[in-house]
């Protein structure tokens, strides 16, 4: 297919994944579904569940999952809207940890930012309890919430509570997780809140927390925030924040021309029409981003086309109320 420039579909992929595990080749499997993820973007609910299936057949053969299975496990979960598996499969990570004695297990910012995209995806909320510290033998100790996996009411203000807690829990000031905050930790833990209405504490975590953890809101913020403010009619708000969209999209492209590494070079080397303009040093030239590279750097910021229209559309939908 390669050679001939044919393109594997979602199904192609995901029936490959099928037959690896039919015949127990869980290594394949994952091999396949990486690949899939990185070919066509983003796997399809059949492939997801095929790896939510291959976990329990590794378990049955006596394979333990390592972090990154149970990270691309959990997010699985959340893209299903299955919490409850994804609750069960967070808190086995803590307990394998300590029953192995390996920190490599114990849950990392990924499982965290995954475990935030699931509660704000859900819609059968679970119940939420206090956090305590666990006992451990010996110098290594893990640290875990106590959730109930299994329990689920219907009310959807306990998730949020849960979800609070597990915030809090792994906290700027708490030593008790080994995650640290990301963008996408935060964006998504934004989301958890601009789904459930809670407009005050997401625009507190927008205009305080990310400063505060040294990061800045990116083109997945600005979108989730634009549609809140849509949403909830906050109009003064929706402008403000879209002008700080517009300022932050504009100093990025700016920065994409400058050679990589480098501070602005000044246009002109004095005022005069006569004085000759400064040149790039052929290191400087060489270190130029290709079209390329500027539209990776766009991706990995949410300014990517795609991205670029859901924001614009969130703006237009708050100004044509």
């Amino acid at each position: 297919m390669k050679k001939r420039g044919v393109r594997p579909s979602a199904p192609i992929f995901t029936q490959l994944i099928k037959a690896y595990l039919d015949v127990n080749q869980f290594q394949r499997a994952w091999q396949i579904f990486e690949h899939m993820r990185y070919e066509i973007s983003q796997p399809d609910e059949v492939a997801f569940s095929h790896m939510i299936h291959a976990c329990t057949l590794q378990n049955e053969h006596g394979i333990q999952p390592d972090a990154y299975t149970y990270n691309i496990l959990i997010y699985a979960c959340a893209m299903a809207n299955d919490l409850p598996r994804a609750r069960r499969l967070f808190l086995e990570m803590f307990e394998v940890a300590e029953r192995n004695r390996d920190p490599r297990l114990v849950p990392n910012e990924i499982t965290y930012s995954h475990m935030f995209l699931a509660y704000a995806t859900i819609f059968s909320p679970v119940v939420a309890r206090k956090i305590h510290k666990t006992k451990a033998n010996g110098s290594f100790q893990v640290v875990k919430p106590d959730l109930d996996a299994e329990q689920a009411l219907e009310q959807r203000i306990d998730v949020l509570r849960e979800a609070d807690r597990l915030f809090h829990f792994m906290g700027p000031a708490s030593s008790s997780s080994a995650a640290r905050f990301t963008n996408k930790l935060l964006n998504n833990y934004l989301s958890l809140l601009a789904n459930y209405g809670q407009v005050k504490r997401a625009l507190h975590l927008y205009q305080h927390t990310f400063t505060q953890l040294g990061l800045q809101p990116d083109g997945w913020t600005y979108e989730t925030m634009l549609n809140l403010c849509s949403r909830e009619n906050r109009f003064e708000e929706g402008r403000r924040i879209w002008k700080e969209y517009t300022t932050w999209s504009q100093a990025h492209e700016t920065s994409l021309d400058l050679p990589k590494g480098t501070a602005p070079l000044a246009a002109q080397a004095g005022e005069g029409r006569d004085q000759p303009k400064q040149r790039l040093s052929l290191e400087a030239q060489l270190s130029i981003r290709s079209d390329l590279e500027k539209e990776k750097a766009r991706m990995e910021v949410g300014k990517a086309a795609r991205q670029e229209y859901l924001t614009y559309r969130a703006m237009i939908n708050m100004v044509t109320k």
